[in-house]
């Protein structure tokens, strides 16, 4: 006798869900976490550019500070942060009050240590800075021993714990970095410029004070000290000599 199996019914497959976009898991992640750390705002990816590249877009308030002020402080406080071996200011608009640097932040140590490499634009008008941080990429290792270099594009912090780790990591330490600047600006409101005509030349003259050096030169290789007399070594062939901190004599 033949018996007709019955077809089994198969088992249903369960929907996959569709990948949360990093914007919008940094956003989520916004709307539940708190806006301040230790005091500080924290900025995480908010935006993307024509080509898909994931920035971080925003402004911070500066009361009562000016345009001229918010830029030469601001320009000031980046370059006694830069590291020479890894950071620079790739490009200085004057006129309009702007500048672009790239730079490299390492945070922690060991297996769980990530650099950050990316690049800020900053932007001033009276009261207000406006940043928009892009390129970023981490470097990492992956389960504490595979080196890693991903574009932050290719992070999936919605599934990936340790994508999580970074992708926060790198909105704080660039949080960090944008609180100190706004700090310096408030905090150093006696910065006067008034030579912007050989600023914007790259030519150091004598009168000048040590922000307007640094506003060509940006932070000096090495300070030597001699009473009140002051050496800003750049190069074996551009040295600006300070008095009282006023330039008395530059060597180029």
């Amino acid at each position: 006798m033949l018996f007709a199996l019955a077809a089994m019914p198969s088992e249903a497959k369960k929907p996959t869900e569709p990948e949360i976009d990093l914007v919008t898991w940094a956003r989520q992640q916004s709307e539940q976490m708190p806006a301040e750390i230790d005091g500080i705002r924290i900025f995480r990816p908010n935006d993307k550019d024509a080509d898909g590249k994931i920035r971080v877009t925003g402004f911070m308030d500066l009361p009562g500070v000016d345009t001229s002020h918010g830029f030469t402080a601001a320009y000031v406080a980046v370059a006694d942060r830069l590291n020479p071996e890894t950071d620079e200011v790739q490009t200085v608009d004057y006129d309009n009050r702007r500048f672009v640097v790239y730079r490299e932040i390492v945070d922690g140590d060991g297996k769980d240590a990530a650099i950050y490499r990316f690049t800020t634009a900053c932007q001033f008008t009276d009261g207000m800075m406006t940043f928009s941080s892009y390129d970023i990429n981490i470097e990492y290792k992956e389960k504490g021993l595979i080196p890693r270099k991903l574009n932050i594009e290719k992070m999936k912090p919605a599934t990936n714990e340790r994508h999580k780790q970074l992708v926060e990591g790198f909105s704080t330490a660039n949080s960090r970095s944008l609180d100190e600047v706004v700090k310096y600006i408030v905090g150093n409101k006696d910065i006067a410029v008034a030579h912007w005509d050989e600023i914007k030349q790259g030519k150091v003259v004598k009168g000048m004070n040590e922000a307007e050096v640094k506003l060509i030169g940006g932070a000096p290789r090495s300070v030597n000290r001699s009473g009140d007399r002051i050496q800003w070594m750049y190069s074996n062939d551009f040295i600006v000599i300070f008095s009282d901190g006023i330039v008395t004599n530059v060597i180029q």
